[in-house]
């Protein structure tokens, strides 16, 4: 839907990979908001489902990882950060079982749809944050 404003098979290919993955990672970095560039590039691969959660899986838990050592240096974590990360385990493990039911209970075509509207809106918020703060 979005994606096709642009020549679908620029993003797929291994430079786009690179590029908007290294996009992504820093995106992550600085504004926690890594899932446009991701989902650039993943969106035009017409993955199956459980593959395209399974690649924003792993991709965003090793930018998370490489994230730790900058944040450190920085002093972003502390006694009191972990203490709220062990308070909020429970819900991501609700977080996860939500997630896994409508991964199973949603088709791939809504699923995509679904997708492409949250892009769109995240979008539409980061220019209106940028624009209006």
């Amino acid at each position: 839907m979005l994606l096709k404003l642009v020549n679908q098979s620029h993003l797929t290919s291994a430079w786009a990979g690179r590029l908007l993955g290294a996009l992504s990672g820093f995106t992550s970095f600085v504004a926690h908001a890594g899932g446009p560039p991701l989902n650039m590039y993943l969106l035009p691969q017409h993955l199956p489902k459980a593959q395209y959660l399974a690649t924003a899986v792993v991709f965003f838990s090793a930018v998370n990882l490489l994230k730790l050592p900058p944040y450190i240096l920085l002093g972003q974590l502390n006694t009191t950060l972990f203490v709220y990360a062990l308070l909020s385990l429970p819900l991501v493990w609700l977080g996860v079982k939500l997630g896994m039911v409508l991964q199973h209970n949603i088709s791939e075509q809504v699923f995509y749809k679904l997708i492409s509207i949250s892009m769109l809106l995240l979008g539409l918020r980061l220019i209106y944050t940028a624009l209006f703060s």
